[in-house]
């Protein structure tokens, strides 16, 4: 059995782009925020609304990210940028930068 679920911040549009994309309407809805499509046999596709979940796992990736990029120790007054320098686009008023 194969099983294809995907988590959509709209039902409703979400709904109504797989229908035209799978050419049909769901098999079955699973309750308020939940249809499944079954293709063919022992196949089924899924939506589910979790409207929380986007903020979570781009919150994760950047602390997962910064983890992998930030010095854990301070870094030295003798290599941070200028008081007015600009870094990446950004003009900050002095102290550490740390990319």
């Amino acid at each position: 059995m194969t099983i294809a679920g995907i988590r959509v911040s709209d039902y409703e549009t979400a709904k109504a782009w797989y229908e035209r994309l799978l050419g049909s309407e769901p098999s079955f809805i699973a309750h308020e925020t939940e249809a499944v499509w079954e293709p063919a046999e022992y196949r089924s596709i899924f939506i589910v609304e979790e409207a929380g979940w986007v903020a979570a796992r781009i919150q994760r990736r950047a602390r997962l990210y910064l983890a992998a990029t930030v010095p854990a120790e301070p870094v030295p007054e003798s290599e941070t940028p200028a008081a007015t320098e600009s870094v990446g686009g950004f003009v900050h008023s002095g102290g550490p930068i740390r990319l």
